[in-house]
């Protein structure tokens, strides 16, 4: 690989403004799934994460006697 055919945009440097403004966009959207997470575990929704593939909740596991009784008349 020549030098010519290694310079483009990665070679230009991002303006200071473009990292400050990405910064706030990604602090902004990290404050609105916390709020939202912390609002599930309120209502007992569980949230769900991707863990190196795996899906994985932040709910707590059901002990076997509570997985083992039969559900609610009517339900």
């Amino acid at each position: 690989m020549t030098d010519a055919a290694s310079t483009g945009s990665a070679q230009t440097p991002i303006p200071t403004d473009v990292h400050a403004r990405r910064a706030d966009i990604l602090r902004i959207g990290n404050r609105a799934a916390a709020a939202v997470q912390a609002s599930n575990r309120q209502r007992g929704i569980a949230n769900w994460y991707s863990l190196r593939g795996c899906l994985v909740s932040d709910a707590p596991v059901p002990t076997a006697r509570a997985a083992a009784r039969p559900p609610p008349a009517g339900a």
